[in-house]
Parts: C-alpha cells; structure tokens; sequence
C-alpha cells in the first residue's frame, strides 16, 4: 500500500508548485537459501517538491509532466533462520533523490479533481549497503481545490 498527500499552489495557466509526502508500506520478500529460510521487508517515508508543467486548461482534461526533489527514509528488517535459531537485523538509510511523472486529472466540478499520476522515484536506496532501485508509483484519486 501507497499513499501520498500533496499542496501546492498554480504559479500561471502552465505550472504548479507541490509539496508532498508519500508513504510506502512494507514490501516483502521470503524464501529460501541454502537450507536457510530468509524474509525481508522495507517501507520508506518521502518528501518532496515537485513542479508541474501542463498545457493551460482547454475544457474538462488538464495533462501534465513533472520533476522534482524528494527527501526519503528508507527502513530494513531482514531475519534468517535454519529451523532451531532466528537471527534478525534492521537498519535505515536517508537520502536526497530526483523525482518525475506525468499525469492528468478530469474536472468533475470547480473545486474538485480526478487525478491520476505516475511517479518515477529515481536512485532511491543506498548503492553500497542496501542496494539502490528506481520505484514506479500509479496512483488514481481526487484532487480538491480551493
């Protein structure tokens, strides 16, 4: 699960300026290696600040295309066992990270929105500890305005 919760304020017809914060819930994996069962999980917490460049509103569609700067904050737990003992590990990682999309909403009345977004969060992780991915996130939902 995924959610984000964004401001921002509409700079001219063409660009908007947001502010964000978006929640990963934990991503999970387990399995098997050499005899050992292995689970991970991770979740991450994201700020960012985005710009958003559209074509002026020209009846009911708006498309848009958007980069920003995100903070995020990464959490690892990972636990091994062979059956008779269970040794467990957490840690957690920071970092600064480009962010980018494209969307579009639909007018359903003046103050609200239907919103849908993709967002590419790019080099988040660390390289040398943990591992460095790039995250794809499709989100549909309303917007409102006031």
């Amino acid at each position: 699960m995924s959610f984000r919760v964004h401001g921002g304020t509409e700079l001219n017809n063409f660009a908007n300026l947001e502010f964000g914060y978006r929640y990963i819930d934990d991503l999970e994996a387990s399995g098997f290696i050499s005899g050992l069962g292995v689970a991970v999980a991770v979740n991450g917490h994201f700020v960012d600040t985005t710009l958003q460049l559209g074509m002026p509103e020209t009846g009911p569609f708006k498309f848009f295309a958007k980069a920003g700067l995100m903070l995020w904050r990464l959490n690892y737990e990972a636990a091994a066992s062979n059956g008779f003992q269970t040794v467990s590990v957490s840690d957690d990682d920071t970092g600064v990270a480009l962010r980018t999309g494209l969307g579009m909403s639909y007018q359903i009345s003046d103050r609200v929105r239907l919103r849908a977004d993709w967002d590419l969060l790019l080099n988040v992780g660390d390289e040398d500890e943990t591992g460095e991915t790039d995250i794809n996130v499709f989100s549909v939902g309303p917007e409102f305005r006031f």
